[in-house]
């Protein structure tokens, strides 16, 4: 972008910005940016606009890729099928009498009321909260304002 006497103003639109240079041919004029950064947020859906005299995406409000509640930027279920497996070979005593159980080979889930020598994909569920689901990182750049 080249700024100029006829066009001395710029704003970038929203988009994936991993930095941003405007240049001008105007050298009286003392021009001032201020940079636009998406924020993950726990209550808005899209996020907040933060405002920031730095393209460095740590110059604003940090935020963790995970939350423990479902909001805003963070819809994502973060929890997920065990990967592991069940063999059933095992008798213990269990509510109902002596029953054949199984234990995960990959979180140590026990698994009961199987038949002896069933082979099971686990069901335990591993993991909590809500990854983010916006589309961007923490911090990226949406817009530059360039005002003289």
């Amino acid at each position: 972008m080249l700024l100029t006497n006829s066009n001395k103003n710029a704003t970038l639109g929203a988009g994936y910005y991993t930095s941003v240079h405007a240049g001008t041919d105007i050298t009286s004029e003392i021009a001032s940016i201020t940079y636009i950064h998406h924020v993950h947020s726990t209550t808005i859906a899209g996020g907040i606009n933060e405002e920031s005299n730095s393209a460095d995406k740590s110059s604003v409000t940090q935020m963790p890729e995970t939350q423990t509640t479902s909001g805003g930027c963070y819809t994502v279920s973060a929890a997920k099928q065990c990967p592991g497996w069940v063999y059933t070979n095992v008798q213990e005593m269990t509510g109902h009498g002596l029953d054949w159980v199984g234990y995960c080979s990959t979180c140590g889930w026990r698994d009961a009321n199987q038949q002896h020598g069933d082979v099971t994909k686990c069901r335990n569920v591993i993991g909590s909260g809500y990854t983010v689901s916006c589309g961007h990182e923490n911090g990226d750049l949406i817009e530059a304002i360039i005002k003289y």
